[in-house]
């Protein structure tokens, strides 16, 4: 080999040599980012927390009066308004009870017209001294006892009146059946049951709240919710009442939550997501939830500094939405990462259009 050829070989193999040296004092490649904002905002602020569907009431619906079951009006799981029939009694007892007291009423009636006109001809009678002053008080003793026996009938007819109309057991409001307790052929008692009504509107979520929340919360305080069983709906209402018998265990309080429910889409028994505030409104630092990267139990979030990630330490206070309240090193309108923050290390190069989009990679 001529001595030309050995110095073009050398010069290959230095400038192999040096291609990995220059590649790496190059350093790694950039690595694309989305970026986002630390947002200075007032919040209040709120915890989840789970709760249970119940209703508003449980009514049994009793009977008013004694009779024979003649039909059922309604069926179990059905929906019914305020004084729609629920349960038929027999009344034929009670049709020819008010018969013969509008009969026996006919009777004292005309009687009673007898004795007033007795009365009437004894104090004529009187007042010319042709009867004695005792007969008088007899006549006007006996249309007074009469009177009163009239009086007497009518009532005696108004309340069968009204037995009558009791006989049709009706709702004594809105609600939805849920178990019927009287049947075609029974006996009913007076005061006996015949079905439970419950009523859904408004419905009631009852919350298990730490006692620790209690301060921040009172009746009539506005509250949202929802259902696992009705995703994408949001159900809000009220704090009906804070019950003051708490879990010795657990140390939380039932607190109860009247929420409208016309369509009865919330039924008793569902799992429901309450959202409760219980904090006054505060200035706080807010990122988007994509934002917080967690590893262990170690929480932080990347800004970009001189066109690197830096992770800075955080502490997440409340969630609002799809921000998170944080505390930490961070500042109002500083840069975060928020989209490929998972595999970024300290000190790495980023990359990220002015408009928060990945920049595309150099060809």
């Amino acid at each position: 080999m001529t001595h030309k050829h050995l110095g073009a070989l050398g010069m290959a193999m230095l400038l192999a040599l040096a291609a990995p040296l220059q590649s790496a004092a190059a350093g790694p490649p950039a690595a694309l980012v989305r970026l986002g904002q630390v947002v200075q905002k007032e919040v209040e602020s709120k915890v989840p927390l789970t709760g249970t569907a119940e209703a508003h009431r449980m009514i049994t619906v009793a009977s008013q009066v004694e009779g024979l079951v003649l039909r059922g009006e309604v069926a179990e799981g059905q929906k019914v308004s305020q004084g729609q029939a629920l349960i038929t009694l027999d009344t034929s007892r009670l049709d020819s009870q008010l018969a013969e007291a509008k009969a026996v009423l006919a009777d004292n009636q005309a009687l009673l017209g007898q004795l007033k006109r007795d009365l009437q001809r004894n104090l004529k009678l009187n007042q010319r001294k042709a009867v004695p002053l005792k007969s008088l008080e007899e006549a006007q003793t006996a249309a007074e006892r009469q009177t009163a026996a009239v009086e007497r009938q009518r009532e005696n007819i108004k309340q069968l009146a009204l037995d009558l109309r009791d006989a049709q057991i009706r709702a004594p409001r809105d609600g939805i059946v849920v178990k019927r307790l009287a049947w075609r052929g029974e006996w009913m008692k007076k005061g006996g049951p015949v079905l439970t009504l419950a009523v859904l509107d408004p419905i009631k979520v009852v919350v298990k709240v730490p006692e620790r929340y209690l301060p921040e919360l009172m009746v009539g305080k506005p509250v949202c919710a929802t259902a696992d069983a009705l995703p994408g709906h949001e159900f809000c209402g009220q704090i009906q009442a804070i019950i003051p018998s708490g879990d010795d265990k657990s140390r939380t309080f039932p607190v109860q939550v009247r929420i409208a429910n016309p369509s009865a889409q919330l039924m008793p028994g569902m799992f429901m997501r309450v959202l409760l505030e219980v904090g006054r409104r505060h200035q706080a630092l807010l990122i988007p939830k994509d934002a917080l990267v967690m590893s262990g139990d170690n929480l932080s979030v990347f800004t970009v500094q001189g066109g690197k990630a830096v992770p800075i330490p955080v502490k997440v206070v409340a969630s609002h939405g799809n921000m998170l309240e944080v505390s930490g090193g961070l500042k109002a309108g500083m840069a975060i990462v928020t989209v490929g923050n998972e595999r970024l290390y300290p000190g790495q190069p980023v990359r990220a259009a002015a408009n928060g989009r990945p920049a595309p990679a150099n060809r």
